[in-house]
């Protein structure tokens, strides 16, 4: 049986889920009202929506590599909107990872910071043509990693895209990056395309799916998750916070032995 995360690497998250504990008890986790709730939650949906948020995504996978070793991602994804004009905002998506593994590059634990991958959205403030509302924008990775194993060691650029469509509680849409080598040593062709469906309901509960699919144009190889998420929207104190939890099954990974895990996202909200 393979060994689990060293309790000593995932301080920071235990760090991290006894504060949320703590605000918990000492402000009374309560479902939040309807009507602006709910709303609160489509808003979530939208990756260009005009909505400051801070999600911690949380992903667990196991039996992956060689070693059959456990994997834990802690992906800290703030959304910050830019008001460019009255018609125009500027959405800016950085993803920073935090990285755990236990057997997965042979025995033992490696653990940091993975690369930051920055995406960013043009996107007119108010649906287009037939309902559509999307973004476009320049996307980059950067080599933030703290150690080899967990990064590409290269800067990237390349163009990020979304399109979606919400109406009555429904939100359909994809979301597509490509990011090539601009520096480094290394070398990086990749494309990431995310189609999404969701529905939202009049209690503030979201219940989606989406598929995560990555293409390495070097190595010719797909990796193909698919998650299927429940999450609601509660009150702490003042402050809206979505949580979620999401089933994933990868159909197809380079990574021998990746096939399933479970993710838990914890969003907190401030709507101006």
């Amino acid at each position: 049986m393979p060994a689990l995360i060293s309790p000593r690497r995932l301080l920071p998250t235990k760090i991290l889920l006894l504060l949320f504990a703590s605000l918990l008890l000492a402000s009374g986790l309560r479902a939040a009202e309807q009507g602006s709730s709910a709303e609160l939650a489509e808003k979530l949906q939208n990756p260009v929506a005009d909505l400051v948020s801070v999600q911690f995504q949380n992903n667990f996978n196991f039996g992956v590599g060689e070693n059959n070793g456990t994997l834990y991602l802690m992906n800290f994804q703030p959304v910050i909107p830019l008001h460019v004009t009255s018609d125009w905002n500027y959405i800016v998506r950085p993803v920073l990872p935090f990285i755990s593994t236990s057997n997965v590059f042979g025995p033992g634990y490696v653990t940091g910071l993975g690369d930051l991958e920055i995406e960013t959205f043009l996107s007119p403030s108010a649906p287009g043509p037939f309902g559509i509302i999307w973004g476009i924008g320049p996307t980059s990775i950067l080599p933030t990693a703290t150690q080899k194993k967990l990064g590409g060691d290269v800067m990237t650029l390349g163009p990020s895209g979304v399109a979606l469509w919400q109406k009555s509680g429904w939100t359909v849409g994809s979301l597509i990056t490509q990011n090539w080598r601009v520096a480094g040593p290394g070398d990086y062709n990749a494309t990431y395309f995310q189609p999404f469906i969701a529905h939202t309901f009049k209690t503030a509960t979201t219940v989606g799916i989406d598929s995560e699919s990555t293409y390495d144009w070097l190595s010719e190889e797909w990796t193909i998750s698919f998650n299927n998420t429940y999450s609601q929207v509660f009150k702490i104190g003042k402050i809206p916070v979505q949580i979620g939890l999401a089933l994933q099954y990868y159909a197809q990974s380079p990574v021998p032995g990746q096939q399933w895990g479970f993710r838990v996202n914890i969003t907190p909200m401030f709507p101006e």
